[in-house]
């Protein structure tokens, strides 16, 4: 049986993919695994050094990888680097959006400062991703855009409300954009899910106890970051618009959806067993 990388590799025989946050975290371990498959790689990364060392990794399996350090934000630099991949490479057919911040803290106290740069990196450098590639996807007539969000998207723990409001709009958006697409050869996926191994707490702006937090769940938590790229395949192999996962997320997703006063009921609850003692109990 194929797996789902060969599945991708038989739909676009040319391999081509640029993938944002690629220095780290999930967007590293796609970048592995795509790169085992021989896939032409584009990669980008505020971080170059950490980004080089990711490149000549991907490098030694033989695929043809290329960094673009750039901020994601700087729109310039991101119409740039897409011109420059889709040229090199002689286009493209994966654009995975990975880059991401974090935030912590209760609303009144959170910097106005964060809530900005966080919906900048979050949702407003996806969209700028989007338009980037687009032209390029539609004028081929096919394509996939997948925009990695979170299981914040729709479960809107305390601390976060700014993460929470940027997963949000990127949802909200990606479904409108999936709707405007169809039909024309391009698909957008979203994948939401809830805590994996991850260093994204050194990506998160607040204060101290808030960055610690997003430590200890990272670092608790079950879900490798080798099994949610697995997963984040399996579903753009699937075409799969909604990719939730693991079973915690769809539960909470489905719950929310079918008895939504229950769910913000539930939600306090949450906090205070699962985060607030990891956050703030003394070691």
């Amino acid at each position: 049986m194929a797996s789902d990388i060969q599945i991708l590799g038989r739909r676009y025989p040319e391999k081509r993919a640029f993938i944002t946050g690629a220095a780290s975290g999930l967007g590293a371990e796609l970048a592995r695994q795509l790169a085992g498959e021989g896939w032409q790689l584009g990669l980008n990364d505020i971080d170059a050094a950490a980004l080089d060392k990711v490149v000549k990794e991907c490098n030694q399996g033989g695929s043809r990888v290329n960094a673009y350090a750039f901020d994601v934000c700087d729109q310039a630099a991101f119409f740039n680097a897409a011109s420059r991949f889709i040229e090199t490479a002689g286009g493209a057919d994966l654009l995975i959006q990975c880059a991401g911040i974090g935030a912590g803290g209760l609303f009144t106290d959170l910097s106005p400062v964060h809530e900005r740069e966080v919906m900048e990196v979050n949702y407003h450098a996806c969209m700028t991703g989007c338009r980037a590639f687009l032209p390029h996807f539609l004028e081929q007539g096919s394509g996939h855009i997948i925009n990695v969000a979170s299981a914040a998207a729709f479960h809107g723990m305390p601390h976060l409300s700014a993460y929470n409001a940027s997963k949000a709009a990127l949802l909200a958006a990606s479904e409108t954009l999936s709707a405007e697409l169809r039909g024309s050869g391009v698909y957008v996926s979203l994948m939401m899910c809830t805590f994996y191994r991850s260093d994204i707490w050194k990506h998160t702006r607040g204060e101290d106890a808030e960055r610690d937090a997003a430590r200890r769940l990272g670092e608790s938590a079950r879900l490798t970051i080798a099994r949610a790229a697995n997963l984040t395949l399996k579903g753009v192999a699937g075409r799969k618009f909604y990719i939730v996962f693991p079973a915690l997320a769809r539960s909470l997703w489905l719950f929310k959806r079918l008895y939504p006063h229950g769910y913000l009921r539930l939600v306090p609850r949450l906090f205070d067993a699962v985060v607030k003692p990891r956050a703030y109990d003394p070691e």
